[in-house]
This record gives structure tokens, C-alpha cells and sequence, in this order.
């Protein structure tokens, strides 16, 4: 019986170098190496455009700055979202036509900042922002450019994956 052990170990042995033998050819003119892909070629493969922004964007409005003018993109019938993907969820609730001005001190050199709930309303539900982001009293949110670039209140979205803070003049509209 001991014989019959080792022996079957031998020849698991020898067949394990039979197999690296039979890939050595093989490994020794490069294995599996990827051939080398141009800039170009790897954009094309990964869906993006040569900025990095995925190829479908490319069919979108742009806004001044050459970002996705998702905004545009609802208003012209090129995107049209549901407000659920149940199709027993209650009807959707059309956007609401309500602009909050946000006062900027005059110590800094900007417009004033004008929040328009009508093309985030086109987008989503009430509850997404009020009362976890925003709470709807005046005065009662400390918004800051500090605090919104650190990811609270518009900055949730914005610079994530809605437009991102370069275009200044997008909120900040209102003279003061």
C-alpha cells in the first residue's frame, strides 16, 4: 500500500511538469501579454471619448463649459426619466416653479445665489433633498462654498454627478 501512495504521488508529480513543460514554448514567446493598445484604441474599448466622459454623452446638450446640460437634455425630450421603476407607484408630481435666493455677504465679490427648484424637481422627489439635506426654514442652513465643495448640502449632487463647481455663474446669478 505504501508503494501505491507514493507512486500515485510520483505521478501527480510528473504529470504537474508535463503540463509546465508543454506552457514553456509558450511562456518563453510572452504568455498571455495583451498587445499594446494605442490611446485611442483603449478609449474606443472603454466607452469613453478622449476626455474621459462616456461616448453616449456625446449625443447630449452642452452647457457653456462644455459639461452635460442635463437640464437641456429633459427640456428638448432627450431624456425623460421615470419617477419609479414600480409601475403601481402613484403619479409623478410636476416640477415646482419656486426660485430661493441665497444672500452673499459683501465681503465676497459674486452674485448672489439663485437656487431654482424647477429643474431639480424635473429630476426628483421632494423627499430626496428635504428634510435630510435641506431644512425648510430661512436662515436654518449654513451653506457654505466650504461646506458644499466637503459634500453637504448642494454638494451632494453637484461635482459628484450633477455639474461641477467650475461653472460659477450657473448659482451664482442673482445681482447683488
Amino acid at each position: 500500500m505504501v508503494w501505491l501512495k507514493s507512486s500515485s504521488n510520483i505521478l501527480r508529480f510528473n504529470n504537474r511538469w508535463l503540463v509546465l513543460a508543454s506552457l514553456l514554448p509558450w511562456l518563453l514567446n510572452g504568455g498571455c501579454v495583451q498587445p499594446k493598445l494605442t490611446k485611442s484604441e483603449i478609449v474606443q474599448k472603454s466607452g469613453l471619448d478622449a476626455q474621459g466622459h462616456p461616448v453616449a454623452f456625446s449625443v447630449l446638450p452642452k452647457t457653456q463649459v462644455g459639461d452635460v446640460d442635463w437640464v437641456a437634455a429633459l427640456k428638448e425630450g432627450i431624456l425623460t426619466p421615470k419617477g419609479s421603476l414600480n409601475p403601481n407607484s402613484p403619479p409623478e408630481s410636476p416640477a415646482l416653479n419656486l426660485d430661493i435666493v441665497f444672500n452673499i455677504s459683501e465681503a465676497y465679490p459674486v452674485p448672489n445665489v439663485v437656487f431654482p427648484h424647477t429643474p431639480h424637481t424635473m429630476w426628483l422627489n421632494c423627499n430626496n433633498c428635504h428634510p435630510s439635506i435641506f431644512i425648510m426654514k430661512q436662515g436654518a442652513n449654513p451653506v457654505s462654498m466650504d461646506r458644499i465643495i466637503k459634500g453637504e448640502y448642494c454638494g451632494r449632487c453637484h461635482g459628484v454627478v450633477a455639474f461641477p463647481f467650475a461653472d460659477c455663474l450657473r448659482c451664482h446669478s442673482r445681482p447683488k
